[in-house]
């Protein structure tokens, strides 16, 4: 067993395959690993509290032979003093670990009751880690003090008291996750939470109630109709209608609606119908809808693309529609106050029980998880045409009968044509003519 000296090193002899270890007369437990790869690298072994630890330094070429010696040297006291360096080095990860890797970690790994993080969930994240923690980023997270979360908050509430409490609730979730998965001397991380110096500063949640109001559905409808059927206007324009029409028929959420693909329909079987799959849903179970003959008739009228599966496409044609704009705004106008594609869910609930429609089937057209015991465990919620398909009939024969009564209230014109011709003035009026 000879001295390690830099030339010795350099002309060791490499194994064929595998690896081998020469190691240095002069102190024990230093030594040098040759690979058949052609690497050779430093190491130092020895024991702590009764463990063999074998510790690599470092590359030849990055270390000389005295710096791998002294390296090694300063490895070998302290694990005479009882200090693991693997344990160490492992420590030192943890405390290391940066917000962005906490993020990271946290996006891939995140699991909830319904399963791994739904993508506008990290869609979410990601804009707030840009926009409301850029400079943290690379910084470790037991750097962020209580102090710091409770400036940030402010600053980002002076922007809007929503963004400063939703970019917030992500960082506290994500750096609760942070603790438990980083220990360090059997405690976590984070001894505490910074951010729960927010606990008496989160800014109120308003309770959005914004809908159609029921006076005014019959207008709205009435517009919609007349947009989704009018040749003169752009194809994006009528499939836009045509799609809020589906939102107001169904209650649907945005997601599930815009990215409702053909293979997901049964137009044609006795009790129409569509399908939310699990991981479609925002709850993770799947779920058969039933459609009115309404809602069956406009989704029949949409045209099909050859390079789309969606049913209401983009206006490229490549996508789905997403966000209507200028049609929102147009139902805003109409309806007399601002709604969003979520005020069509409201809407839908509240003509639910206008119409004395029992509220657990609203639930469950809404896609909501069960919330009673029968319902959970004794009652098929998968397949909801047997027992809804009447009630969400009523609903849209409901809106029909409105938009007639908003046509009539227009003036002469409409009139003469709904009583010279029913089916001809349902078609300008955007309802769908009953069988």
């Amino acid at each position: 067993m000879p001295t390690l000296t830099n030339l010795r090193v350099d002309r060791a002899s490499l194994p064929v395959s595998g690896q081998t270890f020469v190691w240095c007369s002069q102190d024990h437990g230093f030594g040098v690993r040759l690979n058949a790869s052609g690497a050779r690298t430093f190491v130092v072994q020895g024991r702590v509290d009764g463990r063999e630890r074998r510790i690599s330094i470092g590359r030849r070429g990055v270390f000389t032979v005295d710096q791998a010696r002294d390296r090694a040297r300063e490895i070998l006291r302290s694990m005479r003093m009882g200090i693991d360096p693997v344990a160490e080095k492992e420590k030192q990860a943890h405390m290391a670990v940066t917000l962005r890797q906490a993020i990271a970690d946290y996006s891939a790994n995140k699991r909830t009751k319904n399963g791994p993080l739904k993508a506008r969930t990290q869609m979410d994240i990601d804009a707030h880690s840009r926009r409301s923690f850029a400079d943290w980023l690379d910084k470790p997270v037991t750097s962020i003090t209580r102090d710091a979360c409770a400036d940030r908050f402010a600053e980002l509430s002076k922007r809007g008291p929503t963004t400063a409490n939703q970019a917030f609730r992500y960082l506290r979730s994500i750096l609760n996750y942070a603790r438990n998965r980083h220990w360090v001397d059997d405690e976590p991380l984070l001894r505490h939470n910074p951010v729960d110096v927010l606990k008496y500063s989160w800014h109120p949640a308003k309770a959005r109630s914004e809908r159609i109001p029921c006076d005014r559905i019959g207008a709205v409808w009435r517009m919609l109709g007349v947009q989704a059927r009018d040749g003169s206007v752009a194809r994006g324009e009528r499939t836009a209608a045509a799609f809020v029409q589906f939102l107001i028929l169904t209650g649907a959420r945005l997601r599930e609606a815009c990215e409702l693909t053909w293979d997901r329909l049964n137009l044609d079987h006795p009790l129409p119908s569509w399908v939310i799959r699990p991981e479609q849903s925002k709850t993770g179970s799947g779920r058969m809808l039933p459609l009115s003959a309404q809602a069956a008739a406009i989704l029949r009228s949409q045209p099909y693309v050859a390079d789309s599966a969606f049913v209401f496409t983009s206006r490229d044609g490549k996508s789905h529609v997403v966000q209507p704009g200028a049609t929102w705004r147009a139902v805003s106008r109409e309806a007399g106050v601002r709604v969003t594609a979520h005020s069509m869910r409201r809407t839908f609930t509240n003509t639910c029980l206008k119409l004395g429609i029992e509220m657990w089937k609203t639930e469950m057209l809404t896609s909501h998880v069960p919330t009673t015991t029968t319902l959970l465990h004794y009652t098929d919620t998968a397949d909801l045409r047997e027992s809804c398909t009447n009630d969400i009939q009523m609903l849209a024969d409901w809106i029909e009968a409105q938009a007639l009564d908003a046509a009539r209230a227009t003036g002469p014109v409409l009139t003469k044509v709904l009583t010279t011709d029913k089916h001809q003035a349902r078609r300008q009026l955007g309802v769908a003519a009953s069988a």
